[in-house]
């Protein structure tokens, strides 16, 4: 079989699109929050989380609060907030302003 510099050029440059978005998507581990939460599964239900909570299990149904590197948590007034979770060596989500009031959604 001959490989011409052009189809050698595309097979490259496809590994190297599978390669970064491979690389781009949150692992488990990063998709977390830091601190005090009220975590929303998708059904509904309210779980307080403390310290660090990574792909978090709703304690009433079992289901996964995390959907890829979001999550869904309840301000202290009891306002929905999506939160995308990043984390990095250096800065994770520890704190997010409710977008209706303001306030920190993270609770302590």
């Amino acid at each position: 079989m001959i490989v011409t510099r052009r189809s050698f050029i595309e097979v490259l440059a496809a590994q190297v699109a599978a390669t970064g978005l491979f690389l781009a998507y949150p692992t488990q581990t990063e998709a977390c929050t830091y601190g005090k939460w009220k975590v929303v599964c998708p059904v509904g239900h309210t779980d307080m989380v403390d310290d660090a909570t990574c792909q978090h299990k709703c304690s009433q149904c079992g289901r996964q609060c995390f959907s890829g590197n979001t999550v869904t948590v309840l301000c202290p007034r009891g306002h929905r907030n999506t939160v995308t979770s990043a984390c990095d060596k250096e800065h994770c989500t520890q704190h997010q302003a409710c977008s209706t009031c303001g306030i920190d959604c993270r609770f302590g």
